[in-house]
């Protein structure tokens, strides 16, 4: 009997913009299936629960790095674009205090 010991990851990510930025939206298990974890990303990201919302600049850029050497492929996002203004996303806790 063959066993999977490989982790079922989520392929396709939420990508959430409002009209000044965005984040890439990943779980901290993807983030450890890649080698990550949240003290890998600056204080400009966010995190809500087991959410992370990774800002495009530098922090989505790691991930994408990262996941594109584990698993091999490109990453897919999902928009996901805030009608408002400004995105809830900026009132979440910083990853880093």
């Amino acid at each position: 009997m063959e066993v999977n010991n490989q982790m079922d990851l989520k392929m396709t990510f939420n990508y959430h913009t409002d009209a000044g930025h965005g984040w890439l939206e990943v779980s901290i298990s993807d983030c450890l299936a890649n080698g990550l974890t949240p003290e890998d990303f600056s204080r400009f990201s966010y995190r809500s629960g087991d959410m992370l919302f990774l800002e495009e600049d530098m922090d989505a850029r790691i991930f994408d790095k990262a996941f594109q050497k584990t698993q091999g492929q490109k990453l897919k996002t999902t928009l996901r674009y805030s009608k408002t203004t400004l995105s809830n996303i900026r009132d979440m806790e910083p990853i880093r205090g």
